[in-house]
């Protein structure tokens, strides 16, 4: 943040109309030691002279028939008629902006930042394309108007000699006004901070420091320095979906017909890399209105970005609800499973058309939906890195993919963990801790492992709530809290599987510890609702026998 002064110096002192002097023509119209202002001050070409002129005059007449002091509805006409609406119209643009360009913008910036802290206290800034707005608090001596010429000629010759020409910069005119109380003061800042967000397109700088404080020494609000914006690296706000399904989508155009390869369903949900989710075809949990929406929109993005062989969608589905996550107009790992899913060679029907064939006399006009399941799993590393944590995030940890394939969704998927590794188990003992967030959730799934003989073991938040719900578990100590544990359990060879839902962003150490051990140990860890209850379907389906045929006989 700014160097230099004391908190005292940096103290925010309210208007106090006894130590005001008010002068007409220079600059501040209105003096008070130790006050604040808000200052904008504009290139030169910013404003045509009679248009100036014209503001001018018409501030004159009002101000003869609306002398101070004003009621607060005399206020609001003045705030809209002489700032708002000028403040609207300046921001649309007008003359060079010379300050799009980041190299004179940095000049302006500069100079603001230059005696912070020696000769003013500068609370907040941004230089927008064709003006400037400050504001600031002088310190001792230094006089408002002083600080303007320094920071006016300062960059007035910088701004010459970086452009190669002479000549008038700035305009002659400055709007200034002091900040009157505390809240006068965070309505500044606000309109400050809000500023960048009406340009168009150019280049801004905004700096904030929010420096002066309350009466009391009391911070007005974070010192950490300078952050420096630009709108050419916007700013992203972005919302995580809670609860989201998400769905990748391949599909083939050849610019004039778009041909849905597949709908793969994640079983993980949305938050998960998509290469280190699980994924189904068909959709086993999808309805019909969201599949039709998925495919219109799939083919409508082809036809707009005049794909040309494949491309590859990911969607999130939220109650009902399909949004965008991202679009690549290009193969996707995902092709190879497509293919052999619905038994049609996409690589080679896209590269033919990349050679200039099409859909139609390729024969491949319309979505094969199979009759069977197929899903495919990734692979992990984890057992050759012994303590590292295992749950899933957006960061890609797979190395590998294998794929299975069954008339039913829990065998395809019981398939595909056995080539993954390690299998689902059949019997034995289950270790199930549940985040907080989602115990409420885990009742119905816990209660189908014990309905396949499963005996669950939970530590003590886990098991308050499954036996609330009248699910049959022992309760057991937590790592921190004694013996025996889930850790002995795992060590000892008395666990078939572990369901672990993480319980936030940074894992809990026992947590770590837990998954970790049962990767090196080559027990099963789910570390999601959603592959707990896919392992369930895929356990019933494998009570029942499976059988293998070779992949032609599928189509």
């Amino acid at each position: 943040g700014p160097t230099g002064g004391t908190p005292v110096l940096r103290t925010f002192i309210p208007f106090h109309p006894d130590t005001v002097e008010k002068t007409q023509r220079n600059l501040p119209h209105w003096k008070q030691p130790g006050a604040a202002y808000f200052m904008t001050f504009r290139l030169g070409d910013s404003v045509p002279a009679p248009l100036m002129k014209q503001w001018k005059d018409e501030l004159e007449t009002w101000m003869k028939f609306h002398p101070e002091p004003w009621d607060a509805t005399t206020r609001h006409e003045y705030q809209k008629r002489f700032q708002d609406s000028r403040e609207e119209w300046l921001d649309t643009g007008h003359g060079e902006c010379l300050f799009k360009r980041p190299e004179i913008a940095h000049i302006v910036a500069n100079a603001l930042k230059h005696f912070d802290g020696d000769r003013y206290v500068l609370d907040s800034f941004v230089v927008m394309p064709n003006h400037v707005h400050v504001l600031v608090k002088p310190l001792g001596e230094h006089k408002l108007e002083d600080i303007l010429h320094s920071w006016k000629s300062f960059t007035a010759h910088a701004i010459c000699k970086a452009l190669g020409r002479t000549g008038n910069i700035w305009q002659d005119e400055t709007f200034d006004r002091i900040v009157r109380d505390w809240s006068e003061l965070e309505i500044w800042r606000k309109y400050i901070a809000e500023n960048p967000a009406k340009l168009r397109a150019g280049e801004f700088m905004f700096g904030k420091f929010d420096a002066l404080q309350a009466a009391g020494g009391t911070p007005a609000g974070p010192t950490a320095g300078t952050a420096v914006l630009r709108s050419q690296h916007p700013i992203l706000v972005d919302h995580f979906l809670e609860d989201a399904t998400e769905v990748d989508v391949d599909c083939i155009s050849d610019g004039e017909t778009v041909v849905i390869g597949a709908i793969m369903e994640h079983i993980e949900q949305a938050g998960i890399h998509s290469g280190d989710s699980a994924c189904v075809i068909p959709p086993f949990s999808l309805s019909d209105a969201v599949k039709a929406e998925i495919t219109s929109a799939t083919k409508a993005m082809a036809r707009e970005l005049n794909v040309i062989g494949l491309m590859n969608v990911q969607f999130a589905v939220q109650n009902e609800t399909v949004y965008v996550l991202e679009v690549n107009p290009r193969a996707s790992r995902t092709a190879p499973f497509v293919s052999k899913a619905v038994g049609v060679q996409l690589p080679k029907l896209a590269a033919k058309i990349m050679a200039g064939a099409k859909l139609v006399d390729l024969g491949f006009t319309k979505e094969v939906i199979p009759t069977h399941y197929s899903v495919k799993e990734a692979v992990f590393p984890f057992v050759k890195f012994p303590g590292t944590d295992i749950v899933l995030g957006p960061e890609m940890k797979s190395t590998g993919e294998v794929m299975g394939i069954d008339a039913s969704f829990g065998m395809a998927f019981a398939k595909a963990q056995m080539a993954a590794q390690p299998a689902l188990p059949k019997t034995g003992n289950i270790f199930i801790s549940i985040a907080d967030a989602e115990k409420s959730k885990a009742a119905d799934i816990a209660a189908g492992y014990v309905e396949l003989g499963f005996k669950l073991f939970a530590t003590s938040g886990t098991a308050a709530v499954l036996e609330k719900a009248g699910v049959p578990v022992t309760k057991i100590f937590k790592l921190s809290e004694g013996r025996p544990n889930a850790l002995d359990m795992l060590k000892n060879g008395e666990l078939a599987m572990v369901i672990n839902t993480p319980s936030g962003k940074s894992a809990r150490e026992d947590e770590v510890k837990i998954r970790s051990t049962a990767s090196s140990n080559r027990v099963p860890v789910m570390t999601t609702l959603r592959a707990a209850s896919a392992s369930l379907a895929g356990i019933r389906a494998m009570r029942d026998g499976f059988t293998v045929k070779p992949l032609q006989e599928w189509h």
